[in-house]
Parts: structure tokens; sequence; C-alpha cells
């Protein structure tokens, strides 16, 4: 059995992992938002939303676009402290597939990453197995 390292980047990785997932409800909310698009009056074919609308869009996109581009720019600053390279970024899609799940698993896994649950990541290319450090 492999030892487990404590991963000195930690913060890096828990940040990066909660601003993605921040994004991904982000994109589930502005779907959200475009669905009032079909209780706004219609003119014909055009439909003329309300001015909040419209701030209210601006908003959410702004919100997501920002966590998401920040989450990824966290991770791109992380470094495995074995290999070298970016642990949590691959260019492979391969390389990020696990064993087969359910759909509500998968779709789980999408929200609440269990790496965050369980407390452990391995490196996508060394697969090394790092901890992650709880604060105190």
């Amino acid at each position: 059995m492999e030892e487990i390292r404590i991963y000195r980047q930690s913060s890096l990785y828990t940040a990066s992992a909660w601003l993605l997932v921040f994004g991904r409800i982000g994109i589930v909310a502005m779907l959200l938002v475009f669905a009032l698009l079909f209780w706004s009056p219609r003119d014909g074919r055009f439909v003329h939303p309300p001015g909040w609308w419209v701030v209210l869009i601006a908003c959410v996109g702004a919100g997501t676009f920002a966590a998401i581009w920040a989450g990824v720019a966290l991770a791109a600053l992380m470094k495995c402290e074995r290999c070298g390279r970016r642990p949590t970024i691959v260019w492979d899609l391969k390389a990020l597939r696990a064993v087969p799940r359910s759909e509500w698993q998968a779709l789980r896994d999408q929200f609440y990453p269990p790496e965050l649950g369980s407390g452990n990541f391995q490196c996508a290319h060394c697969k090394t197995r790092f901890q992650l450090r709880v604060p105190t």
C-alpha cells in the first residue's frame, strides 16, 4: 500500500474545486434565468423582457464566468509535488475516465466532488495520491 502524502497546496486545490462547483451551479442558475423568458410579454414573435431581467442575467453570467475562470486559474497554479506537473489539468480525456457509476452519482459528483468529501485526490499524471490538509 502506497503512502498518502499531505498536499502542501491543499488550500489552492480546495478553493479551485469549490469555485468550479459554484460555476456549475451558476450555469444551472443561468438556465433558470433564461427560462424566465417564457413568461415575458410577447409582441408577435419578439420577446420583451423587463429591465431587471437584463441586470439579473448580467450578474448571474458575470458571477458564473468569474467563478469558472478563477477556479481554472487556481488549478493552473498548482503543481504536483512528485512530478511537477499540474495535478488536475489534463488534455487527454481518457485519463479522466473512472470506474463505471450511475448517472445520478455522476451528476452528484459534478456538484460535490468526491475528492472534497474523502479529503484526498490523485495526480492525473503520476497517479500519486495526496491528502488534503484540513484547516485547523
